[in-house]
């Protein structure tokens, strides 16, 4: 017969889905991937490849936060260098350095990521610049913050 809805249940049923769409909108996940961070850039120094974690909900336009197992002088040059969720690349400077002893809540690993770095990215150009704006914009539209599904 009909298929139409009782008008108090369709009211009930768009405001479930109102509520579903703005729980997607102010939930927060924290979204942590690998990095590798390279040290000794410069020509004629040895490189050093250290293993780092990354939540990509620190990423800015000017820097983001890294975890790692060991500490790094403050003013060191690095490259930083993610595979997922996209490949990035980047030229940093370290500008913070702290020992944190409740790493762990954030970094989830069977090893021990207890300091956490401040890096200053590094731009060569404005071009460079438009990119990491543009792979931070990507980041946030797309695996952050993805539209709902149901909204579609």
């Amino acid at each position: 017969m009909w298929q139409t809805q009782h008008p108090k249940a369709k009211a009930a049923a768009v405001a479930k889905k109102k509520r579903q769409e703005e729980n997607r909108k102010n939930s927060y996940s924290l979204k942590r991937v690998s990095a590798e961070l390279k040290v000794g850039t410069t020509p004629g120094q040895p490189q050093k490849i250290i293993d780092a974690r990354v939540v990509l909900n620190d990423f800015r336009r000017r820097g983001v936060s890294v975890f790692t197992k060991e500490s790094m002088p403050i003013g060191e040059m690095i490259s930083v260098t993610l595979e997922r969720p996209k490949r990035f690349y980047c030229r940093a400077k370290i500008v913070q350095c702290e020992q944190k002893h409740n790493a762990g809540m954030l970094v989830l690993s069977k090893e021990n990521f207890n300091y956490r770095l401040a890096l200053e990215f590094v731009f060569d150009s404005d071009e460079e610049k438009e990119s990491i704006a543009e792979y931070c914009k990507e980041l946030i539209e797309n695996y952050l913050y993805p539209p709902s599904k149901q909204a579609a």
